[in-house]
């Protein structure tokens, strides 16, 4: 393929991706549509499939742009004072400055994990904590004889119940969530 068509290509993507993304944030995950997509790009829907063969891959691609965008939030969270608290606290950050994300995470994509005997994805947002739970039995701020998957998961789901109730249910709540995501992060761990 010649450079200015595969540019024309990449740019043609990235346009499909942009318009799915705009549309998710109006109409959220579920509701979103290629016919949709393809008039915001200006082309038939029939010609999308010439970049991504279904409304799952499109999702899919978005998806794992979300996971690495999380992951990157969470291994830029502070090491210390309290390590976990703060990858808490940037999980939750996260859900609320990109409830877009947050939302093609949790409502499109699966985990690939099938069980423990499966490793966590290397890239993936869970396996920047599991590492710093792992870091934390290491260096004995946990104890030595601590599930390091069960301690993850509680982080996870702790943090994830905070940031779906806040950017959910309790959105408009005037609230100290900060100082009660780390109170709570705190007591947990």
């Amino acid at each position: 393929m010649s450079q200015p068509k595969d540019r024309r290509q990449a740019r043609t993507r990235a346009a499909i991706l942009a318009a799915a993304y705009a549309q998710i944030g109006e109409t959220g995950v579920h509701r979103m549509s290629l016919r949709a997509v393809a008039r915001a790009v200006d082309y038939s829907p029939a010609a999308l499939y010439e970049y991504f063969p279904n409304k799952a891959a499109l999702l899919d691609e978005l998806a794992m742009r979300a996971e690495g965008a999380l992951a990157a939030a969470l291994a830029a969270a502070p090491n210390a004072p309290t390590p976990l608290v703060s990858l808490g606290q940037a999980y939750i950050a996260f859900a609320h400055a990109r409830p877009i994300d947050f939302s093609l995470l949790f409502d499109h994509r699966r985990s690939g994990r099938r069980g423990l005997s499966t490793p966590a994805p290397p890239q993936g947002a869970y396996a920047v904590l599991l590492g710093r739970v792992r870091s934390g039995i290491i260096a004995e701020t946990l104890p030595a004889d601590a599930d390091a998957e069960t301690i993850a998961y509680a982080i996870w789901a702790l943090s994830h119940g905070l940031a779906t109730l806040q950017i959910t249910h309790l959105a408009g709540f005037d609230a100290d969530f900060p100082a009660a995501d780390a109170a709570a992060l705190t007591a947990l761990i």
